[in-house]
């Protein structure tokens, strides 16, 4: 880009890059879209780690029947399908599929962004659960993608007609009528044009579909904003008003403020009637609460959770890096075998 174009982005108000060409009607939309969701972007999609999962399964593979370098290769290239699945990577999956297909039991409407129950996947690490999460959270990212681009056209064209209206008022003598107020007035077309882009954004707070009705987030990083006082009423209303909410590796860690944080979500989400919250954690619905809270948050993950327990479901990573450490011990043997004692 040139770079006197690149200093005019960061020194002009929106109003006049757009009305100097300085950006296009589709990238002053995406600047209002994401000045509107400023600091929560990032999590309306799922992160780059999880895009090889797939909503699905594979075959039954024991470890100790493939070579050295099919064990390497599954572990640089994580399998897109859960391998051995348990039962509970069937109910998990089949779940999802329900939702995705707008089942009247599990969704509003027949709406699949409209989930009217949520899932609670819990045990070991490494047993799949966040892959089957993530899997289901791609296909809601890429049909709420679809919507979301529809109603984006019709905003892009709302931005246009802007833009029209502020080229008549030049080519008019350089000013424009502004009829907000209910009167008549002459005011700078620029003036104008600023205005009706502060109205856009409230326009695309109050859209049918908004990148925000899906967040994933690491409970980690959920902890993180939840701390900064300037995010944290912001980020608390957001997750409070999504239709769907992932949060990944729930854990308190014996930290009071991340336990005050485990329920204040699952209170907000359960009286806000926002059911559509996915979560995944190695602690037992009945574990989710401290000692004073843990019935009572129980209560309320019965009414919005399908509880999915991967306890009994094998860490395949693990497997299969176990049986790496076991070639790697079987050529060390060969090897002190090959050359005797070490002197």
């Amino acid at each position: 880009m040139d770079e006197s174009l690149e200093r005019a982005r960061g020194s002009l108000p929106l109003s006049q890059q757009l009305a100097r060409g300085v950006v296009s009607i589709e990238e002053a939309a995406q600047q209002l879209m994401d000045e509107v969701y400023a600091g929560l972007g990032i999590f309306c999609h799922i992160p780059d780690g999880f895009k090889h999962c797939e909503l699905g399964v594979g075959s039954n593979i024991d470890p100790k029947t493939l070579g050295e370098e099919e064990r390497r290769a599954l572990l640089d290239n994580p399998p897109s399908v859960i391998l051995n699945p348990h039962q509970a990577h069937l109910e998990a999956i089949e779940l999802f599929k329900m939702i995705l297909e707008g089942h009247p039991k599990v969704c509003e409407n027949g709406d699949c962004l409209r989930p009217t129950i949520g899932a609670y996947l819990y045990g070991r690490a490494g047993a799949g659960k966040t892959h089957i999460m993530a899997a289901f959270g791609h296909r809601i990212e890429s049909e709420l993608q679809t919507r979301i681009h529809e109603v984006m056209e019709r905003f892009k064209g709302y931005i246009h007609a802007c833009l029209r209206q502020y080229a008549r008022a030049i080519d008019g003598g350089n000013k424009a009528i502004d009829l907000s107020a209910g009167v008549q007035q002459l005011r700078d077309p620029e003036e104008v044009l600023q205005n009706e882009l502060e109205k856009a954004k409230k326009i695309l707070v109050g859209m049918k579909y908004r990148p925000t009705d899906m967040l994933y987030l690491g409970f980690s990083d959920l902890c993180e904003i939840y701390a900064a006082p300037n995010t944290r009423k912001e980020t608390i209303e957001t997750i409070e008003n999504a239709p769907i909410v992932f949060l990944d590796d729930v854990h308190s860690k014996g930290d009071s403020s991340r336990q005050q944080l485990i329920d204040t979500v699952i209170e907000n989400r359960y009286a806000s009637g926002r059911h559509g919250t996915f979560v995944t954690t190695n602690l037992p619905v009945d574990r989710i609460g401290d000692d004073d809270h843990a019935g009572h948050l129980s209560s309320r993950a019965a009414e919005m959770f399908v509880p999915l327990d991967f306890t009994d479901c094998d860490d395949w990573r693990e497997t299969v890096k176990r049986f790496r450490v076991m070639d790697i011990q079987e050529e060390i043997r060969r090897r002190i075998a090959q050359h005797g004692t070490v002197s």
